[in-house]
């Protein structure tokens, strides 16, 4: 599990390039990871293995709450933007988006 709380935590960047700041798809792609070594490993998961996940996840709800916010408040502001200039509305079903997110947050919920 070497480096998931360490030096790419911030996601983004890979190769050797500069991280950003975590999103939606680094923080599922880290916690798939860790939760792949938990299960590979056919025991309890470790207090380091406990402190990476709580780690890598403490991102989670302040991005949740942007990816709604996102859909609620500035996709409705940029459409009605759109209407106004005698443009086509953005539709963006979000349908999957959602539940594969949500399928990601809920790794490792069953205690």
């Amino acid at each position: 599990m070497g480096g998931l709380v360490g030096g790419r935590g911030g996601g983004g960047g890979g190769r050797g390039g500069p991280t950003g700041p975590p999103n939606l798809g680094t923080v599922r792609t880290q916690m798939a990871r860790m939760e792949h070594e938990i299960q590979k490993a056919d025991e309890a998961p470790t207090a380091a293995q406990v402190e990476a996940a709580q780690f890598t996840a403490k991102p989670l709800e302040d991005l949740l709450r942007q990816w709604e916010e996102l859909k609620q408040t500035n996709l409705k502001a940029l459409n009605g933007a759109l209407e106004n200039q005698h443009l086509s509305a953005l539709k963006l079903d979000t349908t999957r988006i959602d539940h594969d997110v949500e399928d990601q947050i809920q790794v490792g919920d069953e205690n």
